[in-house]
């Protein structure tokens, strides 16, 4: 039983025993019966699908106007955003959950955004604040006192510094503090929200921690405060999230079980190991402790100047993780930063925006009990696979030549250059122009995607409404593929002896098969409900593009394709190649 199908009964539960659900046995385990790959790794949560959409955000412009040219910006210039952070300082204090004056009406500018088909997750932590460093209220939270006579919070009350101010923080082992903090924060949950940026400020704590349930370490305090913020959204919307951060620098924060989205941070804009270089190193290794929606601040959360072959590379990797979000303090806009960059990060987005039914189905798999996303993280190589069927090699120095280790087993083809495949086991140097990440598709791949222009050149906008699958076939290769809610789409490729077949289960939607083939098929035919054609090739794809059904060989990029309707049954597709 998944997750979302026990989501009724969740939020029926009083909060006292989902607390004891949370903080006693973890809330992934607790509520499936499905075995983890590994007794000792615990399951991550069932990502919603809009989650690996494009995020953006910002941290010094703090307005609803700013928060919505924000999101024009990207859309003027044909650049997708799926989700967008509203980050602090958008309370009138720490943390009182009620909107600044500067943000206006909170339902009108939640409308503005659903208007633009954007969801909106809000910033926030458990410290109540004594003293605020930014916001329109420096002074004492007006909570804090209420916080404070009923003993809500951690130490007796006592304040500590952090990066927003001084406060005291909530005493998330005490039901009844936790009760009244989410009735704080369904004040802001009303405006209707699709989630939480869960911020650490657990770190500014001593190491142990004086709760309602006796003294605990750090460590457990930080469980118990992202397990908490965890619960709320799973009672109230299974397709709500929070994002906190996975592994970071030598620290482990959110539980895997409790953290749907997890981004790493904070660099500096720069090369090497307090920059892009951390990214990714603080990625893979969130990969190796079984974290599977993962991602960084693109160009860097700190202050400072971004350059653009920076923020270039930076955006490759952050398109090639399963979480893609781009923000932070200081200039984080493509077209300000230079507006020459805007195409390779137009072409970034939209690609990581196609991928997102091969990236869903990776994480259903992960919260399953399979591999995360990312696997075979190589922190030493800087390389992993997105996935079964991609290799991704970041670069990560101001130079754009790298080692890349093909991984043994099978045959991997250049993303950019198929024409020929280069075996496994083996060692390239890979030069990549500025535009280009070293990116390898392996023999046998089957990718969903969801295509609707021509930008990557993986279809065109007849392509919209479909659902492309992108094949290599090589010897056998069977998937259930998950590209969407409760959807599951069988198929199976096979090459052999010049021969090619693939078999796909019913499907609800048109597909499109973009399958890599350099020879021209002599023929090819087409079986479903026992019937079976032989179509002829389209004249040109543009008009094999506008018809439901045909098929058409790309003989300059090496593909054939082809065109199906929806179909109850099972549909199979076969051909042979010319000598």
């Amino acid at each position: 039983m998944s997750l979302h199908a026990l989501m009724p009964a969740v939020r029926a539960l009083p909060v006292l025993l989902l607390l004891v659900v949370v903080l006693i046995e973890p809330l992934g385990s607790a509520l499936s019966s499905f075995a983890f790959r590994s007794p000792d790794r615990p399951r991550p949560p069932l990502t919603p699908r809009w989650a690996y959409e494009p995020w953006v955000w910002e941290d010094e412009e703090n307005d609803a106007d700013a928060t919505v040219a924000l999101i024009d910006g990207y859309r003027e210039r044909d650049i997708p955003v799926g989700v967008v952070i509203v980050d602090s300082p958008w309370q009138t204090n720490y943390n009182t959950f009620e909107m600044a004056r500067e943000f206006g009406n909170p339902e009108r500018l939640l409308r503005r955004l659903r208007d633009r088909d954007v969801r909106v997750i809000f910033w926030a932590t458990g410290f109540v604040n004594t003293v605020s460093n930014d916001g329109p209220d420096e002074g004492p939270s007006p909570n804090f006192q209420e916080a404070y006579d009923r003993g809500f919070l951690v130490n007796g009350g006592r304040t500590y510094e952090w990066d927003k101010g001084e406060g005291a923080a909530l005493d998330f082992f005490n039901p009844d503090a936790v009760a009244w903090w989410y009735g704080q924060m369904d004040k802001a949950w009303a405006y209707g929200i699709d989630g939480w940026k869960v911020d650490s400020p657990e770190g500014n704590l001593p190491d142990l921690v004086e709760t309602a349930a006796g003294q605990k370490t750090n460590r457990e305090y930080g469980d118990a405060y992202y397990r908490a913020f965890y619960a709320y959204v799973a009672q109230r919307d299974p397709d709500a999230i929070i994002t906190a951060r996975p592994y970071d620098s030598g620290t482990v924060y959110a539980p895997i079980d409790a953290n749907p989205a997890g981004w790493v941070g904070d660099q500096e804009p720069d090369w090497g190991p307090k920059g892009i270089g951390e990214a990714l190193d603080n990625i893979l290794a969130s990969a190796e402790l079984g974290y599977s929606m993962v991602g960084s601040d693109i160009g860097g959360y700190r202050p400072g100047e971004r350059f653009d072959r920076l923020f270039v590379r930076w955006t490759q990797l952050g398109a090639l993780s399963p979480l893609m979000e781009n923000g932070g303090r200081g200039e984080h806009r493509p077209w300000r930063i230079d507006e020459e960059i805007v195409p390779t990060y137009r072409y970034y987005a939209k690609l990581h925006r196609q991928l997102v039914p091969y990236l869903y189905g990776l994480g259903v798999e992960a919260h399953l009990g399979g591999e995360p996303i990312i696997r075979d993280p190589d922190r030493d190589g800087l390389q992993y696979r997105l996935g079964e069927d991609l290799l991704v090699a970041p670069i990560v120095t101001r130079e754009d030549e790298r080692r890349v280790e093909l991984p043994s087993g099978s045959r991997w083809y250049d993303y950019w250059d198929g024409a020929e495949s280069n075996s496994g086991g083996t060692s390239l140097e890979y030069e990549a122009s500025i535009e280009r990440i070293p990116l390898f598709i392996r023999a046998g791949a089957i990718i969903p995607m969801e295509v609707d222009d021509d930008v990557t050149g993986h279809g065109s906008g007849g392509s919209k409404g479909a659902l492309t699958l992108l094949l290599y076939p090589d010897g056998e290769t069977r998937r259930v593929l998950r590209p969407g809610a409760g959807r599951e789409l069988t198929v199976a490729s096979r090459r052999e002896a010049g021969a090619v077949t693939v078999a796909i289960g019913p499907s609800p939607e048109p597909l499109v098969l973009r399958i890599k083939e350099p020879a021209r098929p002599a023929a090819l035919s087409v079986e479903a409900a026992g019937n079976t054609t032989s179509p002829a090739a389209s004249e040109s794809f543009s008009r094999l593009q506008r018809e439901d059904s045909g098929w058409r060989h790309d003989p300059d990029d090496g593909y054939v394709w082809v065109r199906l309707p929806a179909s109850d049954h099972e549909t199979v597709v076969r051909y042979g190649t010319s000598p």
